[in-house]
């Protein structure tokens, strides 16, 4: 198993980069400190059981919830974007007589399908 520096520090209370080494032995971890000379033991169950606290305090629900939220808002902004420019007049009225619109109209659409593709990406991703 890792061990992580990271957790040993939080659970002995300083910081990472002054852990020189880590060793399991048995039942224990060793940890050797840069600032002292001091041996620091940790009972491995121990060190088991606050990784799984700290695994246990990140509730992502939230931040998936966030993410079908802004996809379902692309999702809608998108069909109104390509819904707009469908029904977009087609033909524009000029000094030289009537030109065409296919352009503005392509281009609407384009945006609007990528906008409401990036909303069905975002809610199929989202881990719920």
């Amino acid at each position: 198993m890792f061990i992580s520096r990271v957790h040993l520090s939080k659970i002995i209370g300083t910081k990472p980069s002054n852990i020189r080494k880590t060793k399991k032995v048995n039942n224990e971890i060793i940890i050797h400190l840069w600032d002292s000379d001091k041996i620091v033991r940790i009972n491995f169950e121990e060190y088991e059981d606050f990784i799984k606290k700290s695994q246990g305090n990140t509730d992502k629900s939230d931040y998936s919830l966030k993410q079908q939220s802004f996809g379902a808002i692309l999702l809608l902004a998108g069909l109104a974007i390509s819904l707009v420019g469908v029904n977009m007049n087609t033909s524009a009225g000029s000094t030289f007589g009537r030109s065409s619109n296919f352009n503005k109209i392509n281009n609407q659409n384009t945006i609007g399908g990528f906008v409401f593709l990036s909303g069905i990406i975002l809610i199929a991703t989202s881990k719920s």
